[in-house]
């Protein structure tokens, strides 16, 4: 990976590629339902929160 990275950028090259493989070290596979869940429960409370914003106003 690190050839790669010198040729398609010379002077960070060797840098790059530490990121990179330290990034994929912390990568961490989660199962589609909870990575779904996570955003699903986001858009449900935002949704709350607008509609007693807009009970408020009225």
């Amino acid at each position: 990976m690190a050839k790669i990275e010198t040729q398609r950028v010379p002077r960070m090259g060797l840098r790059l590629a530490a990121l990179l493989t330290a990034l994929d070290a912390q990568t961490e596979v989660v199962s589609s339902f909870i990575a779904s869940d996570t955003p699903l429960n986001l858009a449900h409370s935002s949704g709350d929160r607008l509609t007693q914003r807009e009970q408020i106003a009225e």
